[in-house]
């Protein structure tokens, strides 16, 4: 059985500021135009101590561990306390993994882990590599990624375009380890998928065009999590901290 890591190096600093919330907003004209900060603005806000209180103690309920830490520093050694030595590690794109540095972490390769894109990205064929992808990819060890929303009442909104981070967070990884800032909490699922329409999919539209050049992302897949099962699969960390879209 791989032991797991005790002490965590110092985490990277993030390199990815360029398309965090806040410089989108700033540099994207069309996402500034859709984005009412009316209704919106609350979304960027920590929330307060008896929130995070009311929802780790409904996701502890739920089967879900909670991990209730300060800042992206601590939730950096929390996940690389959570992972096993030599364990697969595969993630969805989530800005709030940037922030805290670990996309960049594992990225340079020095860590006790096998980054699953490391082999993937390996593979040139794009029909070969595509299959990694649904197999390889679709069952790793550690699955990381962030959400939508955590719900005061121990939900997790989650969504994707082609369906992986949905299907791997919800049965294909042994372990999966969400990470939010306590901006993500909110009252109950209706306003969850109301902060998914009105706060992240601008969001998104607007890493879209930075990254890629195309106007828009298509959103295949929104799916809620109102457990985690077998208990405790599923570890969510939030950091006092306004992270993420």
């Amino acid at each position: 059985m791989p032991s797991k890591q005790p002490v965590a190096p110092a985490p990277p600093a993030s390199t990815y500021s360029d398309v965090d919330f806040k410089h989108l907003l700033e540099k994207d004209e069309v996402f500034k135009s859709q984005w009412d900060p009316s209704s919106n603005a609350k979304y960027l806000k920590t929330a307060d101590a008896s929130r995070v209180a009311t929802a780790k103690s409904a996701l502890e309920k739920n089967g879900f561990g909670v991990h209730l830490v300060k800042d992206r520093v601590q939730a950096f050694n929390k996940i690389y306390e959570l992972i096993p030595e030599g364990a697969s590690v595969a993630t969805a794109h989530s800005t709030t993994l940037e922030e805290v540095g670990f996309i960049n972490y594992l990225s340079d390769g020095k860590h006790p882990w096998k980054n699953i894109k490391d082999a993937i990205f390996a593979e040139k064929d794009q029909a070969k590599q595509q299959e990694l992808r649904r197999t390889l990819g679709g069952v790793p060890d550690a699955f990381l990624t962030s959400v939508i929303a955590v719900t005061e009442d121990g939900h997790l909104l989650t969504g994707d375009q082609v369906g992986n981070r949905v299907g791997i967070l919800i049965h294909g990884s042994k372990q999966a380890i969400v990470v939010v800032g306590s901006n993500k909490i909110v009252k109950d699922d209706s306003e969850a998928m109301t902060r998914f329409k009105s706060h992240v999919l601008p969001a998104v539209d607007a890493y879209t065009r930075k990254v890629f050049g195309f106007p828009k992302i298509t959103v295949g897949n929104v799916a809620t999590v109102f457990i985690s099962y077998p208990a405790q699969r599923i570890q969510v960390i939030i950091i006092d901290e306004t992270l993420g879209f």
